[in-house]
């Protein structure tokens, strides 16, 4: 076995790369913010609410989409919100909100405990969804497709067929 001497190496001082967090009211407006962000010189403010908690954070790349539209980055998924696999199937993302979903498609999905789809089927589960796990809510079918980590990534959604609307229409 062959001895190597490591070369000496300075001493790494964490304490020169660590700057104080920022924190910022939640309610500032996006003028006041940009304007903090370009004094203090940071990309990342911890936001606070009226009560002292902390709301979330906002970073420089927030501010920016608010004002030119969504910034896509490594970080974001390439995954489309919503996919029409046919007339009555949509492949969608687990973080697509249940308000859009409601607006594109004319669906009345509402849930208390949930905006997304991903939360409402975790939700309405019971527990952490895995993929091929199915729910149905408000007349339509959710299916987990994929999902990264605890999350739902991806879900099948089968629409109720306005055929069978129309028919149940016609026998009333």
């Amino acid at each position: 076995m062959e001895r190597t001497e490591k070369a000496p190496t300075k001493a790494f001082a964490l304490e020169q790369l660590i700057r104080p967090a920022f924190f910022i009211p939640e309610s500032l407006a996006l003028e006041q913010m940009l304007d903090h962000f370009r004094q203090e010189h940071i990309q990342i403010a911890i936001a606070v609410d009226e009560f002292g908690g902390t709301a979330g954070l906002i970073t420089l790349e927030d501010l920016a989409e608010e004002i030119i539209g969504e910034i896509q980055d490594e970080s974001d998924s390439e995954i489309p919100p919503f996919d029409e696999l046919n007339d009555h199937t949509l492949r969608v993302r687990g973080d697509l909100l249940l308000d859009e979903l409601n607006q594109h498609y004319e669906l009345e999905l509402e849930h208390d405990e949930a905006e997304t789809v991903g939360g409402l089927i975790m939700d309405s589960l019971g527990h952490v969804a895995a993929p091929g796990e199915s729910v149905e809510y408000a007349g339509v079918q959710f299916e987990v497709e994929s999902t990264e980590g605890l999350a739902v990534q991806t879900a099948l959604v089968y629409l109720p067929s306005t055929d069978n609307v129309d028919a149940a229409d016609n026998h009333t």
